[in-house]
């Protein structure tokens, strides 16, 4: 895809594609700052479906990265939807863990059930 290449850095990234034919209508909410790139990276989207709204959010954090500044940052990026009610998607790579416990699967399962 042109346009989107990097020139600080090689790894990392989140990608959401969305299929031009379909009729509902998509609109890209937030994408995290370049200066949160080698932290977690984020895209938020809103997709409008028979009048109802759907968020979905893709997610990469490298896992050399502080999942507490991850955190804030994913926390942040939810604090932008604007229609709390409505269904929120979250999809990527968090690099945790979650089939050992540790803090780190605490701190992730926290702010997931908040």
């Amino acid at each position: 895809i042109g346009g989107f290449t990097r020139t600080e850095h090689r790894k990392g990234g989140v990608a959401i594609y969305s299929n031009s034919n379909l009729k509902n209508k998509v609109t890209v909410t937030s994408i995290s700052s370049p200066t949160a790139e080698t932290i977690c990276e984020t895209i938020l989207l809103k997709i409008e479906i028979k009048q109802k709204y759907l968020h979905l959010m893709g997610i990469y954090r490298p896992p050399s990265s502080n999942i507490d500044t991850a955190m804030d940052i994913i926390s942040t990026e939810l604090d932008k939807i604007a229609t709390p009610n409505n269904p929120v998607i979250m999809m990527g790579d968090i690099n945790v863990n979650s089939l050992v416990e540790s803090e780190e699967t605490r701190n992730l399962n926290g702010m997931l059930q908040s």
